[in-house]
């Protein structure tokens, strides 16, 4: 990334934001040191088992080695309409921030390509190889924020967990910038939270009332 001022940043999760795929991550779960037989879970299924404690699957053994790889990718075209948007505006930034692995750029590189968006590589960024948790998409997207210091940040992902970690950047960063957050419903972005909500939420909180 080089240093350079924008008006509007737009980071993107890949997996059920901008495409389907029919990659799965296998799960082997440990009960009592015994492992049992793995399960396959699709993208979406895998957040679902995310929300559970993480001390019910501390012991888990989690294998994401099929995501080296986009398998049948369907683009999700609300998504990609407005990324496309993004990318053509000149006062723009566009970049991914995904959980995959790094072996995965190359396919997403190509996706975006074949949909008419040659995002340079060192804006496809892969956190999997750091275990692809939230802390590490808030990572890259702050660094995005100190090089190129943008007034509005706007953040797809169809994880709460991520998008919750975005929110962070409300307290971290310049005042004068607002974060979007967006949740993906039904294929489709829905407004989830932006630092005026973040601000009034934790208020109420302070106060008790929430």
């Amino acid at each position: 990334m080089m240093s350079n001022e924008i008006t509007s940043l737009y980071l993107f999760d890949f997996d059920d934001t901008l495409a389907s795929t029919a990659n799965v991550i296998k799960v082997t779960k440990v009960i009592d040191g015994v492992k049992q037989e793995p399960i396959n879970l699709e993208s979406e299924e895998f957040e679902q088992y995310r929300q559970q404690p993480e001390e019910e699957r501390a012991d888990d053994i989690v294998d994401f080695s099929d995501f080296n790889y986009v398998t049948e990718p369907v683009p999700l075209e609300n998504t990609i309409k407005i990324m496309t948007h993004a990318y053509n505006e000149p006062d723009s930034k566009v970049a991914i921030i995904t959980a995959r692995p790094s072996a995965s750029k190359k396919d997403i590189s190509e996706f975006l390509v074949a949909h008419g968006m040659n995002i340079d590589d060192s804006d496809i960024n892969t956190v999997g190889d750091q275990g692809g948790k939230p802390v590490h998409k808030l990572a890259v997207a702050k660094q995005y924020v100190e090089n190129y210091h943008p007034k509005q940040v706007h953040f797809y992902d169809d994880s709460q967990k991520n998008n919750n970690a975005i929110m962070q950047l409300c307290e971290e960063i310049d005042e004068r910038i607002t974060v979007y957050t967006y949740g993906i419903v039904s294929g489709a972005p829905v407004p989830d939270d932006s630092c005026i909500s973040f601000d009034r939420d934790r208020l109420m909180e302070v106060a008790g009332i929430k």
